[in-house]
Formats: structure tokens, C-alpha cells, sequence
């Protein structure tokens, strides 16, 4: 879970500034609620994140960036 986590946060300061406004991650590891909960959270807390979704069924994390960063 810590992996998947560090990979994210290190993930999305790489994103262009011109590129989509929402990311879809895979995330290999977090196959449980509160894994995808501690990272949603995490995530929240990170500049520049509007919104985080965790799809249990895709194993996928959703993350919709704030439109002034």
C-alpha cells in the first residue's frame, strides 16, 4: 500500500500543466477499503487535488485536479 501511495504522490507532480484535468491511476495493492481510504485521504491533502474517487471494482483511483493549479 505504501508503494502504491508513493508512486501517486510522485506521479502527479509530473503532469503537464495542458494535460486533462482528471487522472486515473491503477493501483496494484490496495485491494482493500481501508488501503483505498489512507490513500484517498493522503491524497486530499496534497496541493492541487480537488476531488479522489476509488473504484474497488477497477482497482482505480480517480483524481480530479483543482482548476488554479
Amino acid at each position: 500500500m505504501n508503494r502504491a501511495l508513493l508512486a501517486v504522490c510522485l506521479l502527479l507532480p509530473a503532469v503537464p500543466a495542458h494535460a486533462a484535468r482528471v487522472q486515473v491511476f491503477s493501483i496494484q495493492g490496495a485491494d482493500c477499503a481501508d488501503c483505498a481510504d489512507r490513500i484517498r485521504d493522503q491524497l486530499k491533502k496534497t496541493k492541487g487535488v480537488g476531488k479522489v474517487e476509488f473504484d474497488k471494482q477497477k482497482v482505480e483511483l480517480t483524481v480530479k485536479l483543482d482548476d488554479g493549479v
